[in-house]
Parts: structure tokens; C-alpha cells; sequence
């Protein structure tokens, strides 16, 4: 089983790659994704597309399962632990990619979060890539391009995995948890990333910490609100998520009143409407930047209950002053 590869088969990043099986297959990828645990489950597919005996990735066939119990001696995936990666081991790969395939097809290797790899790892690698032996494929994934060398990008193709669409984040998570509110908050909070919806279908304190930015907009009036709200705690013990979820909420607050099919949370539209009449579209797009600004500020380790108190205080002279 290939998790999500309902929607990994429709990405583009899947049909650029499949497009080239059929035609002319470059020696090199590099795969790029925001979302770094979509990238091997990708790579499989990809695997599963040049194996399968239905050339179809059906996932079920001897070829595919091979893959999958990852027994095939062709398909040969390194850094799944996401450690650095020495020059040693990219040595053991390069001298491994001239010994022929097994199956007499194509030999596939794979670099999971190759910007783990020391530059002098990349550098022994760049050979290769500019002239593998036949017959041989190399595929890199990353969540952080920028940490590789040119000389490293330059040789591959690169094959970015976009964000998903809300729906099909959306349909994914409720598969998985036949929930529609959880799918709902799951596919609106995660930004598009397959995997971090999972975690906050997974997660009760997410589920909890939006209800609990919706209860807190609705509610807090005047200074002494905030005051009560922040020794409460209830924002400061899941402060990214509160952050995100309020994000999200205010950014559909300025949505609803440019059109309503571009609100991602319709399982509280209803809530979403009262809170619109207390914030215009100028007061939300205000505060989705002091939002933001908070943001950055929990990143440079400022001390939480400041930042949030200052951003909720920030929010609600805004929304008065922009009436």
C-alpha cells in the first residue's frame, strides 16, 4: 500500500514522471516538495509505474508488491531514518550502480531528504549524475533544495510536488477518518501537505484549538477579555496551531465576502457569517498580517504569552478601528 496515491497518481509531479516513462526518461530527478514525507511515497509510485506488470502502478500485481515489501534489488532507497549522509555511503552507491540489474530493466535509486548529504557527498555523487552506467536512474527528494549544491540541481530534473487542492485534502482525510469536521479543519489547516493533515486529523488538541479561536473571536470584546483569555492558557499550550487556525479562520472571514465558495471551513460557515459583521474585509486582511508578524516572532523564540497577548491586542484595535 502506497498511502495518498489516489492523489499522488492525479499530481502533476506523478504525470510529469509518467510522461517521460513513455517517452525518454532523464537520468536524474530531483523531487521537490514543501510536504517531505510525500516525497517517497512518490518515488514508489514511481517505481510501482516502471515495474508494474499492468504498467499502470495497480499496486497489487507480483511487481508492485515487490516494491512495496521493498524486495526488489532494483529499487534501492537510501536515508529513510532522514540521517546525514556521508561520503562512504554515497561511495557504496556508486560502486553498487555498476553492477547490472537484476531484473534486466532499469536499476532505481533513491536519496530520501538528499540535502542530509555532506557537500562532500554531493560532490562525489556529481559524477554519476552527469553519466550514470545504463540503465541506471537516480532520483533525489527534498523538502530543502536550497541546501544542495548547483552543480547537484543543475544535473537532474527537477520535479516539484505542488501543494493539494482543499478537496482533495479534504476527500483523502475523510477517507481515512469519515469525519467531516475533522476533514474539514484537517484541510483547511495544512496548507495543502497530505501528511500534516493526517496529523491534525490525528491530533484532538487541533480539533480542540479551532473551536477554541472561533469561541475566542466571537467572545473577546474588550481588553479584560484578553486578559482572561491568555491566563487561561489555551492558546499558550498549542501556540502554532492557535496561530494556524486563526489564521485560516480570518482568512475565510475575507473570503465570505468576496464569494462564498472560496471559504475552506463550511462546517462552521454559520459562525463564520456572525464573526464577518464584526470584522470588514480591510479589519481581517489587517489582522492576518499581525497574525503573521506573530508568527515570526514565535520563530525568534519571544516569549509566548507576549507575543500572543501583544498580537490580541493588536487584533482587537483593528477590528474596532476598521469598522
Amino acid at each position: 500500500m502506497i498511502e495518498f496515491s489516489d492523489a499522488l497518481k492525479k499530481s502533476k509531479a506523478f504525470r510529469l514522471i509518467q510522461n517521460d516513462i513513455e517517452n525518454a526518461m532523464a537520468h536524474a530527478y530531483l523531487i521537490t516538495a514543501t510536504d517531505e514525507d510525500i516525497v517517497l511515497p512518490l518515488f514508489r509510485l514511481v517505481a510501482c509505474r516502471i515495474f508494474c506488470e499492468t504498467q499502470n502502478a495497480c499496486l497489487e500485481c507480483r511487481e508492485c508488491q515487490k516494491i512495496l515489501d521493498s524486495v526488489n534489488p532494483d529499487v534501492i532507497e537510501l536515508n529513510a531514518q532522514k540521517q546525514t549522509i556521508k561520503v562512504g555511503a554515497i561511495n557504496e552507491l556508486v560502486d553498487s550502480a555498476h553492477i547490472s540489474s537484476v531484473s534486466g530493466v532499469l536499476k532505481l535509486y533513491f536519496i530520501n531528504c538528499a540535502d542530509c548529504m555532506t557537500t562532500e557527498a554531493q560532490n562525489k555523487l556529481l559524477k554519476t549524475l552527469e553519466e550514470p552506467p545504463d540503465g541506471v536512474i537516480l532520483f533525489l527528494g527534498t523538502a530543502k533544495p536550497a541546501a544542495l549544491l548547483d552543480t547537484v540541481k543543475s544535473r537532474c530534473r527537477t520535479v516539484p510536488v505542488e501543494a493539494f487542492d482543499y478537496q482533495t485534502v479534504y476527500d483523502e482525510i475523510y477517507a481515512l477518518t469519515s469525519d467531516e469536521k475533522i476533514s474539514s479543519i484537517a484541510a483547511a489547516c495544512s496548507e495543502g501537505k497530505l501528511y500534516a493533515a493526517k496529523h491534525i486529523a490525528s491530533s484532538p488538541e487541533y480539533v480542540e484549538t479551532f473551536s477554541a479561536v472561533l469561541d475566542m473571536l466571537d467572545s473577546v470584546k474588550k481588553s479584560s477579555d484578553i486578559s482572561a483569555f491568555i491566563g487561561s492558557k489555551k492558546a499558550e499550550k498549542n501556540a502554532p496551531e492557535f496561530l494556524d487556525a486563526l489564521s485560516v479562520i480570518l482568512r475565510d472571514i475575507l473570503a465570505s465576502d468576496l464569494n462564498d465558495r472560496l471559504v475552506l471551513t463550511m462546517h462552521v460557515k454559520d459562525k463564520i457569517e456572525k464573526l464577518k459583521s464584526e470584522f470588514s474585509p480591510m479589519a481581517a486582511a489587517q489582522c492576518i498580517f499581525v497574525v503573521n508578524e506573530a508568527k515570526a516572532k514565535l520563530k525568534l523564540n519571544v516569549g509566548v504569552q507576549v507575543v500572543l497577548e501583544r498580537m490580541l491586542f493588536k487584533i482587537l484595535e483593528v477590528k474596532y478601528k476598521c469598522r
